[in-house]
């Protein structure tokens, strides 16, 4: 298998990177909400994560992505050959749907409207 890293690329031009592929791995210990499993999902990838607040949050594992519980190399394998086995186009959908739901930008913009207005009426 083949591992490509990327240096800095274009907002613009992520999708057209992200659907060259079909799975996004996250390995993480400590995160908020990652920007980047938010655009892969988005873009239909399937996604393999460690189990850490905000990650969990997004992923439900097994339905619309797949969570690790350690972040060692074994762990990671395994999670990987879970997804490989399980993977269909309904995590893919559910995954793309999750982000159009619960994180799209017009829901975004949307709560950040209602936060502004609600401290300017304090």
């Amino acid at each position: 298998s083949n591992v490509k890293f990327l240096n800095i690329v274009p907002n613009n031009k992520l999708p057209k990177i992200y659907k060259k592929y079909n799975y996004f791995i996250l390995p993480s210990i400590i995160e908020g909400t990652p920007k980047s499993l938010l655009e892969a999902m988005a873009c239909g990838l399937i996604t393999i994560s460690t189990d850490v607040e905000g990650i969990n949050e997004i992923i439900d594992n097994n339905s619309n992505g797949f969570l690790i519980k350690n972040l060692d190399s074994k762990s990671i394998l395994r999670g990987i050959n879970n997804a490989y086995k399980k993977s269909n186009i309904k995590i893919s959908k559910k995954a793309n749907l999750t982000i159009m739901k619960k994180f799209s930008l017009q829901l975004f913009y949307k709560k950040k409207k209602q936060l502004f207005n609600l401290l300017l009426k304090i």
